[in-house]
Formats: structure tokens, C-alpha cells, sequence
């Protein structure tokens, strides 16, 4: 995880969390113009939000030739996910992104080191190779959530020794509660082969809200085909599009091998919305069943307490993180995803310990539409002020 101040209370970035905003919003202010005031069109505010980009990206770029690795991981970041911040954005361009999480990695960024450890793991944008993967896992140690997950892979696969799946498992789980969403999809990868395709459905999903591409794919392959639990088409596709965004190779396959799918329905949470919509909350504590009912924005407030208040540019950050939920048949959260920007703040852990236990949606969606089967999806913006 990245360095950086938390949010302070009534500071300028704290006031900026206040926005909460759906869809590729322009950047805007979160208060209200004052009467009489002039406001800026919509054209004006897209220009704006161009110039800032391109002028953020500008500075990433002088501070890569600089030699700052989190320039470089957020550059990076950018290019894997492609830029959103803008109305037409850039397109990824994955292994540019690689390039620099490796050229970060090679001068010692954990978080680099993390990334480039389960691509040569994993074989995941670059050609997988156990050897080269080391160089870069083993120096992570096991408190942190990859360098433990590669713990439990030398063990699973007998890297450098005998297999030993009972101390692998035991230590993925111990990975997983640090968040490695790759290693709970190997625990879902063990249940398979154990014939427990339910329990393989749970940690693929806990793997997914964890951001693995590869528990993506595994439970979009369970989904498609009923395995371990309801078959749903619409989710599978859904998932498989998740995985691919993410580089995973038979999610990008699969995708391309059935194009023109209809978008799965979705409501996108305003601030308003986000009021109205109703959730369900069923999970134990100490021992015994409780039940809340909240309502989007309180997801908001768990976003802040991990918020990253400044960073070492010369020009301000326009932070944000997209929350994309799928909601069964059941009116039950099945899955989550998160992308975040920028990246390494551990927002996926964050989310992942919230929906442990049974969400639900109440009711329907703001237009009073089902919300069965349809996602629910919003995204939070903020500025990250320099210090």
C-alpha cells in the first residue's frame, strides 16, 4: 500500500470526498454555484476535464524520467485500465503497463514487486516462468498478502520440495484474510478438485471481490454452466467481461468468441440514489445471527477511512473507485468488482470484509425497475491534493 496522509476532518480534499457521482462524470465542484454566479457548460467542463488529464498525465510522465516509482505505478495504472477520467477514453495497453510495474519493481516497489510477482506466477501478460516470479515474490516476505499466497503456491506446487497441500491450504487462507484474491482462487481451484463445487463457488467469489482476474474466469465458468449453484447466463458474461478488462486470457477469448451480447442491465447510484436504495445486511457476530440495512453511501464512508489525502506531484490527483455489483435472481449481491485509481489502497480488502455474510437489495431500482438481475454500480470521485 502506498504511502499518504489519511483524510483529515474539514480539510479541502475531505470536502471534495462529498461528491459522489455516477458514469463518467466531468470533474466538477461539490457545492453548488452560488445565485448569480456564472457556471460552465457542459463543453467547457469536458475541455477542462481533457486539460487536466493530459496535464496529470504530463506530470506522471516527467516524474517516470525522475525515476519516482509511484509515478510509475500510477502511469501504469492508467495504461492497464485505460483513462477514464476523460469523456473518450484512452485505451489500455496492458503490456506498456507491465513494462513499468516491472521497471518499478526492479527498483524495489513492494507493490510493483506484487505485480510483476503473479505475472511470471500466473503467466498473466507475461510468459509464466516459476523461476523469474521468484526473484521477484521471494523478497515480499509473508506479511505481505502475494508474498504469503507464494508461500502457499511453493508448497501446492512443490517448488524447491515435496507438495504439501495441507500447508498450502492453510496458508492461503492466511493470505486471503491479508487480501490475495489469487489466493482464494486457489483454495476455489483445491474444492474443485475435492468435488465441493459449492465451497469453490464461495472463495471464487471472495477471490473476485478480492480483484483476481483468475477467480473472475473461474466463477464466470461456474456461473455459465450451473456448477455449485444457479446457472446465469447474463452474470457469466458479465464476469467473463471482468476478467478480460483485468488481461485474464480466456476471459479476453471468451469475449471475443461472443461479441455483440446485449450489457447486462444496470442502475448507476447518485448521491440520491444512493439514498433511496435499500441493502440488507445478514451475517453473525460472536457466534449469533444479526441483520442492518444501509444504503449505498455508507460504502462511501468505508472508501474515505482508506482515502489517500495527498501525493508527491506538483499538480492535484482526480482519485476515483467504480463499485460494479451483480445482483441475482435472488435479489442477493452475488459478486462485487472494484477499480480503483489510483491503485494500492487496498479498497478491494475494504469491500470484501463489508459484503462477507448475505447482501440483499430491497425494494427497486430509483425509476422502480426490478433490480433482479441487473448491477448496481457507482463510482466515488475526490481530488488528492499535493503536498
Amino acid at each position: 500500500m502506498k504511502s499518504g496522509a489519511l483524510c483529515g476532518v474539514l480539510t479541502p480534499v475531505c470536502l471534495a470526498l462529498a461528491l459522489v457521482m455516477s458514469g463518467h462524470a466531468m470533474a466538477a465542484s461539490a457545492a453548488e454555484p452560488p445565485a448569480g454566479k456564472h457556471t460552465k457548460t457542459p463543453e467547457q467542463l469536458t475541455e477542462q476535464a481533457r486539460i487536466e488529464a493530459k496535464a496529470f498525465r504530463d506530470e506522471l510522465a516527467k516524474q517516470v524520467k525522475k525515476g519516482n516509482t509511484d509515478a510509475m505505478i500510477d502511469l501504469a495504472t492508467l495504461l492497464e485500465q485505460g483513462d477514464e477520467s476523460v469523456p473518450a477514453p484512452t485505451p489500455a495497453d496492458r503490456a506498456a503497463a507491465l513494462d513499468l510495474f516491472e521497471k518499478a519493481a526492479d527498483l524495489h516497489d513492494p507493490f510493483a514487486g506484487q505485480r510483476v510477482c503473479i505475472a511470471y506466477l500466473l503467466g498473466e501478460g507475461r510468459p509464466k516462468n516459476v523461476a523469474k516470479a521468484s526473484t521477484y515474490c521471494d523478497p515480499l516476505g509473508v506479511k505481505n498478502p502475494v508474498g504469503l499466497f507464494w508461500a502457499g503456491y511453493t508448497f501446492g506446487h512443490g517448488v524447491g520440495g515435496d507438495a504439501d497441500e495441507t500447508s498450502a491450504m492453510e496458508i492461503y487462507s492466511r493470505a486471503v484474510d491479508l487480501g490475495s484474491g489469487d489466493a482464494a482462487d486457489a483454495l476455489g481451484q483445491i474444492a474443485l478438485t475435492k468435488k465441493a463445487p459449492e465451497a469453490a463457488r464461495k472463495w471464487f467469489r471472495r477471490g473476485t471481490m478480492l480483484g483476481s482476474a483468475d477467480a473472475m474466469d473461474h466463477l464466470a465458468v461456474m456461473t455459465e454452466t450451473g456448477e455449485g449453484g444457479d446457472a446465469n447466463p447474463s452474470e457469466a458474461a458479465w464476469l467473463y467481461g471482468q476478467a478480460a478488462i483485468r488481461g485474464n486470457i480466456h476471459g479476453v477469448a471468451w469475449v471475443k468468441d461472443h461479441p455483440g451480447l446485449p450489457a447486462v442491465p444496470s442502475f448507476l447510484l447518485s448521491s440520491d440514489a444512493g439514498r433511496k436504495i435499500r441493502f440488507l445486511h445478514s451475517y453473525t457476530a460472536k457466534g449469533k445471527p444479526a441483520e442492518e440495512t444501509f444504503d449505498f453511501n455508507k460504502i462511501v464512508t468505508l472508501l474515505a477511512d482508506n482515502y489517500p489525502g495527498v501525493n508527491g506531484y506538483d499538480t492535484p490527483v482526480n482519485g476515483n473507485a467504480t463499485i460494479d455489483c451483480y445482483v441475482d435472481a435472488h435479489r442477493t449481491i452475488d459478486a462485487c468488482t472494484i477499480r480503483e485509481f489510483p491503485i494500492a489502497y487496498g479498497f478491494g480488502p475494504v469491500l470484501e470484509a463489508f459484503f462477507i455474510g448475505r447482501v440483499s437489495v430491497t425494494g427497486a431500482d430509483p425509476d422502480g425497475h426490478p433490480v433482479a438481475r441487473t448491477r448496481v454500480v457507482q463510482t466515488v470521485r475526490w481530488l488528492i491534493e499535493q503536498r
